[in-house]
């Protein structure tokens, strides 16, 4: 599975990398939301094929639900899941609301995600409900 993770702590990128590549899937990353959209506009970009994005919620210059809300303009079929700390009742609902998107709350155990990742790409659906969500947000 091709990746993009987005974050703008470098630590947390490239903890996600290691793990994700770890596995197999190819991974890319993006220091904001603003260069992750520069990758999926540019057909010439290899990032521009991603199958997932994974970003982070606060960020500078454009939060994840931003980005998420303009792939859907672009790539309405990529599969998103927003990463945060600082979630509430809302912002979980908008996510889980949004077609092929999903919220995953920090800290999470890597092997959580591996999971939902894998999941995921065996039968191209997400996996995972609201209540697994909240499982693992826990």
């Amino acid at each position: 599975m091709r990746i993009l993770v987005v974050d703008d702590d470098r630590g947390i990128l490239n903890a996600l990398k290691a793990s994700l590549a770890s596995c197999g899937h190819e991974v890319f990353v993006a220091d904001s939301g603003r260069r992750a959209l520069e990758f999926l506009l540019n057909p010439q970009d290899e990032p521009s094929l991603m199958d997932l994005v994974l970003s982070d919620q606060r960020m500078p210059q454009m939060t994840g639900l931003e980005l998420i809300k303009t792939i859907r303009k672009i790539r309405p079929e990529l599969a998103c899941i927003l990463m945060t700390g600082y979630g509430n009742e809302a912002l979980r609902q908008e996510i889980i609301n949004l077609k092929r998107c999903r919220y995953l709350e920090k800290p999470f155990q890597t092997d959580h995600l591996l999971y939902l990742i894998e999941d995921w790409e065996s039968d191209g659906q997400p996996p995972f409900s609201k209540v697994m969500v909240d499982e693992i947000g826990k």
